[in-house]
């Protein structure tokens, strides 16, 4: 049969929400997301703010996604090395 398992870039197995057999959100990946790039020169936000988009599947109707702070964000762009022209506002 088939595993539904999932792993994560390190082949640790991540835990699935038997919901939606999706991963769960893993904090210190999200910590880490909201530290401040290498490059960076400014402080930037770090809050998220929720979506008005429902998260389908939910056990509670009212449950929406939540969009990435400015500086994970930022910190996506620097992974991916697609900064460019970006300015730090």
């Amino acid at each position: 049969t088939a595993s539904n398992q999932q792993y994560d870039v390190y082949s640790r197995p991540l835990p699935l929400d038997p919901t939606n057999n999706m991963p769960l959100s893993n904090p210190n990946a999200l910590a880490t997301n909201s530290l401040p790039s290498a490059r960076q020169t400014a402080p930037l936000p770090t809050e998220r703010v929720p979506s008005t988009i429902p998260k389908g599947g939910a056990a509670d109707d009212t449950a929406t996604w939540t969009y990435p702070s400015p500086q994970m964000f930022y910190n996506a762009l620097a992974r991916k090395g697609k900064l460019g022209d970006t300015k730090e506002e």
